[in-house]
């Protein structure tokens, strides 16, 4: 990731960014060179909505910079391979969902292994004290929205990938299916959260703003 800026540098770029989410997209694809400003605004932006989580739900501070530097590398990734496209969507909303998938993996194994007492799924349904924004609560209500929205099948894929942490090879031979198959079933699945995931943060976003 790019060295961050100075905070007095990048402030009203960070604001330009939030302001226009197509240009905030199309300076974070930008190669040779990477735009390092825009990965600066990004980065403190993702490391603001893991930390709320964080701390009002005990994550371990080592947890913390995992998911953040985990879902940096795979947004870059998305975006090298073109899984991640400009559509006018902002940024933080696709790579937040990265997080919150990474996030509620260690919940799940933190849950199964008894270190936690709270229900993964109670995290998307109570506010923090600390006043959640509206992009935030948005994007946490269309999370969840969007996976309960999958047909069976798909959200099976899903939460054996990503909640249990399963390869994809891994959840070919348990559910006794081809790993061509699988890695097909996953292309879909992704394809439908993604969509999913756009209409309702979409919708919750207009509705608070009308």
């Amino acid at each position: 990731m790019p060295k961050s800026i100075p905070p007095h540098q990048s402030v009203n770029i960070c604001a330009n960014f939030e302001k226009d989410a197509m240009f905030f997209c199309q300076a974070l694809t930008r190669r040779n060179p990477r735009d390092a400003r825009a990965w600066d605004c990004l980065t403190k932006s993702l490391i603001r909505f893991v930390r709320k989580y964080a701390s009002n739900w005990s994550v371990p501070e080592m947890v913390v910079d995992d998911v953040i530097q985990e879902a940096l590398f795979r947004f870059v990734g998305h975006i090298d391979d073109g899984k991640y496209q400009c559509t006018g969507n902002k940024p933080i909303g696709y790579v937040g969902t990265i997080a919150t998938f990474l996030l509620k993996t260690w919940w799940k194994k933190s849950q199964k292994e008894g270190k936690l007492m709270v229900d993964p799924e109670d995290i998307f349904d109570e506010p923090v004290s600390e006043g959640p924004t509206d992009e935030d609560e948005c994007q946490e209500k269309a999370v969840t929205q969007a996976f309960n929205n999958l047909t069976p099948a798909l959200r099976d894929i899903i939460d054996w990938m990503y909640f249990k942490n399963l390869s994809l090879s891994e959840y070919a031979n348990k559910a006794g299916i081809t790993y061509g198959s699988a890695k097909l079933k996953h292309h879909r699945a992704k394809e439908q959260f993604e969509k999913l995931f756009t209409i309702f943060f979409t919708s919750c976003i207009n509705g608070r703003t009308e």
